[in-house]
């Protein structure tokens, strides 16, 4: 697979969002990167590698547009809704914006954006699990799960496994299995509340 690609798998921050930016501009002129992102999208071992893929060849499908909009409706929110009474974006009024405008377009850049960005509000966090519960797709089940291990906050991890189990993914027992795997593999503590979720 292509060198940037496995560094974005395992990158986050500022860090992440160069490499994708790279990914992105690159899959527009090289056509072998564009196939291999199309394979890892079908066979990649790590599922959350396979969405990751897909995000990417998005970006330069029709798709990008809906991307765009909803990167720059989550980043003017707070500044619109700065002066109002609550002085931030309600979680629900995010999950509401976006489903009213994307339906569910954007879910699975959104569940790779909670998992590989750092330093998000609250409201964003909240917001953007509210939206991926709303629209139940499967495909961000992994991610889901992946934010719900490696998250330190109590409270955002009850939320994430409330979009989890709100998803009802019929592949969830092997899912949870691959993320637990993997976090132990990284030598990551796996949260009580998420090893529940196999019972």
């Amino acid at each position: 697979m292509n060198r940037n690609f496995d560094l974005a798998l395992d990158a986050s921050g500022q860090a992440y969002l160069n490499l994708e930016l790279e990914l992105r501009q690159q899959v527009q002129v090289d056509s072998s990167l564009a196939q291999a992102l199309r394979e890892a999208d079908t066979s990649h071992a790590d599922l959350v590698a396979r969405v990751l893929a897909r995000v990417i060849l998005d970006w330069s499908g029709p798709k990008a547009a809906d991307f765009k909009a909803a990167l720059d409706y989550l980043d003017y929110a707070p500044i619109r809704l700065k002066k109002t009474a609550a002085g931030f974006p309600s979680p629900m009024g995010i999950e509401s914006y976006l489903t009213l405008h994307f339906a569910d377009r954007v879910a699975e850049l959104l569940a790779v954006r909670l998992v590989k960005e750092e330093g998000w509000p609250r409201w964003k966090v909240v917001g953007i699990l509210f939206y991926l519960q709303a629209h139940k797709l499967t495909s961000t089940t992994s991610l889901v799960l992946r934010f719900a291990i490696e998250t330190a906050d109590a409270e955002w991890r009850t939320f994430a496994l409330e979009a989890v189990r709100e998803i009802h993914d019929p592949d969830l027992g092997a899912k949870l299995a691959l993320e637990i795997a993997r976090a132990r593999r990284l030598k990551r503590a796996v949260p009580a509340e998420v090893k529940k979720l196999a019972e």
